[in-house]
């Protein structure tokens, strides 16, 4: 009975949390504009930024004397449920029915046989429980108010305040008196004063007995840094030394793994320093540690070669333009904090107003500004990132141009951006990752023959278009059967290879393919017009081989569409009164026109039909046909087109048996 209790607890439990979370991303523009400004952490874009950014101007200001940084005891358990419960039907009456409903009654703890009571605070894992702090603070912050020559602003229990010694003594003395009426414990022992060298005397008269730590160095805040240069330089010296450290380990990790060691850099470890460079300024030049083993350990580590400077340059481009999205951290610092300054002014400026109550207008208008200059400011990178790829590609050689051109072709580059999830088939071990790489940039591939099984010279070229060993036609089938696989999801009477009507070839086009065993690829009733029958046809072309390197990109792919709808279109509407689609693809992951509006419209039909998001399934099918090309095109690179000879002993009516010695 106790099991089944506990296992029914856990039940509810889940329940709780997927309507916390669709009460509270439903709630979001209320609980905002309920906490006002200076409660950061309610859901404001940038918020944790701008928060930053306001106490370190303020700081910088000659009227500012000191900052103050407070830590609570144990502050989301020790929130006054009873009292925060009570102001949240005040302050934001949307969320209190939810919140009363949620924590009225005190939830059941199970520790061992012991069965507790919570009773006080926030539940752990509550979708909530940071908007439930948050209202619950708002008044605490608002009484706080008011004090003049003082800045303050929180992020959940981390309070900061800025201001001359005396304001900020009073402020102190506040929240020490009324903080335990909210449930809000300051620690002074863990609490800083971040004084300017002037002042310092004065405030440890000021602040003697309090028990507060203060100095005039600086200190860590919400992941950043406040003080003095000399403290900020020393600060993030000592991340980036931790850094490089780290990224030694992630490249003897790329020495047998080099995707999975790609994968963490992008997506785990270069995310750590991007947050330092949003928030503290004037630290480009300590990273050049970083870069020197990014550019001498790591890159080479994943790669398997060296690259010189021209190649490195390149590795900095996103990888939608032809890179690796390996960037120079030096070069990125100034940049990113730049970003973040003019991103978060808005609501710095209202940080810096005090403001305690947002009405909705003014909540609008800055989470506007906060998204509109996101968006400028990523159209401006992208605009950048144009310009420096259009100066390199001028200066690459011919096929090397040809390469970037082809690696910025839509979905070409989904198989880097993509988690190696085995089950998926999505990774990829060292040797089909670094000659993937290969391929992408057309350099020399390691360790093969230096001669085709047909005779012929072999390169890149020659194995991508060599029909020897079947290669060829196994990249299309491939491509073939997964297509008909995703259009099985929405069409019916689908068919492999179906087998065209015969026809009258006096009435078709002479063009026209008229042979009676013609077929297409696949088809499939339904899919542009209702019951209608729907005929699709799959090309592979190598838009690098010689022959093809002076016709631009975009012709080509209209070239081998026309040649199928030539071959193909009228005898299919004539005679099997259907539609025609030509699937033209190249070996380095883009596609045409034709299968781009395919794609579009099956990825429509498939999220309508599932009940998901588009773009989810939409980059899912693009990435499953990009490795199914990237897969088949490795194996046509480095398998073997020699059949292999066939062994068999003689039967026993063609053996000798005196030949058979016995002994």
């Amino acid at each position: 009975a106790e099991e089944l209790h506990r296992s029914e607890a856990v039940v509810s439990t889940q329940s709780t949390g997927l309507i916390g979370k669709t009460v509270v991303r439903f709630l979001k523009e209320d609980i905002v504009e309920s906490t006002g400004a200076l409660q950061v952490c309610s859901g404001q874009d940038s918020g944790v930024e701008a928060a930053i950014h306001s106490l370190e101007e303020y700081y910088q200001d000659q009227d500012c004397e000191a900052i103050i940084l407070v830590d609570a005891t144990n502050a989301f358990n020790c929130l006054n449920r009873k009292a925060a419960l009570n102001n949240c039907q005040i302050v934001c009456p949307e969320l209190s029915t939810y919140l009363l409903n949620t924590y009225r009654q005190p939830s059941k703890l199970y520790v061992g046989k012991l069965n507790l009571l919570s009773q006080e605070g926030t539940t752990q894992g509550d979708p909530a429980a940071m908007a439930f702090y948050a209202l619950g603070t708002k008044p605490l912050i608002s009484k706080l108010s008011g004090i003049e020559s003082l800045l303050q602003v929180w992020f959940a229990d981390d309070a900061a305040a800025g201001g001359s010694l005396g304001s900020i003594m009073q402020w102190w003395s506040k929240i020490s008196n009324i903080g335990p009426n909210f449930g809000y414990f300051p620690n002074a022992s863990k609490t800083v004063l971040i004084v300017k060298e002037t002042h310092l005397n004065r405030a440890k008269m000021i602040f003697a007995g309090t028990g507060i730590e203060i100095t005039s160095s600086g200190k860590r805040y919400l992941g950043a840094v406040v003080g003095t240069n000399d403290f900020r330089e020393d600060y993030i010296s000592a991340l980036v030394e931790g850094w490089c450290d780290e990224l030694q380990q992630l490249t003897n990790i790329a020495k047998d793994d080099p995707h999975i060691a790609y994968t963490a850099y992008t997506y785990g470890l270069s995310k750590k320093w991007n947050y330092y460079q949003r928030t503290v300024s004037g630290t480009s030049h300590l990273y050049q540690p970083l870069e020197d083993v990014i550019c001498q350990q790591f890159i080479p580590a994943i790669l398997g070669r060296s690259v010189n400077q021209s190649e490195r340059q390149i590795m900095k481009l996103p990888c939608r333009l032809g890179g690796l999205n390996i960037t120079n951290p030096v070069e990125t610092a100034d940049n990113n904090y730049a970003d973040s300054k003019y991103i978060t002014e808005s609501l710095c400026t209202l940080i810096k107003e005090q403001q305690l109550n947002l009405d909705e207008g003014v909540l609008n208008a800055a989470r506007g500004q906060v998204r509109e200059r996101s968006s400028s400011r990523a159209r401006e990178h992208d605009h950048q990132a144009l310009i420096k790829q259009k100066e390199m590609i001028d200066s690459l050689p011919l096929v090397a141009k040809r390469c970037i051109q082809l690696a910025s072709q839509k979905g070409a580059s989904l198989w880097l951006t993509t988690l190696p999830i085995e089950q998926y088939g999505f990774h990829l071990n060292k040797m089909e990752f670094r000659d993937s790489i290969c391929l992408r940039y057309g350099w020399e591939v390691k360790n093969v023959a230096e001669y085709c099984e047909c005779g012929q010279k072999n390169s890149i070229d020659h194995s991508l278009i060599c029909k020897l060993g079947g290669f060829v036609h196994m990249r299309h089938n491939e491509i073939r059967d997964t297509e008909a696989e995703f259009i099985s999801e929405i069409c019916k009477d689908v068919k492999v290879e179906p087998p065209l009507q015969p026809c009258n070839a006096s009435l078709l086009p002479s063009t026209a393919n008229t042979a009676i065993d013609a077929r297409l690829d696949f088809c499939g009733r339904g899919f542009w017009r209702p019951i209608q029958q729907a005929f699709f046809d799959v090309r592979i072309v190598h838009a690098n081989s010689p022959s093809y390197l002076n016709t631009p990109v975009e012709n080509l792919y209209v070239q081998h569409e026309n040649a199928k709808k030539t071959s193909y279109n009228q005898r299919v509407i004539e005679v099997e009164h259907g539609s025609f689609t030509p699937l033209v693809f190249s070996t380095a992951g883009g596609m045409g026109k034709e299968a781009l509006k395919y794609h579009k419209r099956l990825a429509s039909r498939i999220a309508a039909k599932r009940n998901e998001n588009y773009n989810d399934v939409i980059t899912y099918i693009r990435r499953k046909i990009r490795f199914s090309i990237l897969r088949t095109t490795l194996i046509a690179v480095r398998g073997t087109r020699k059949p292999v000879k066939k062994y068999r002993t003689k039967g026993i009516g063609d053996i000798d048996m005196n030949l058979i010695s016995y002994e």
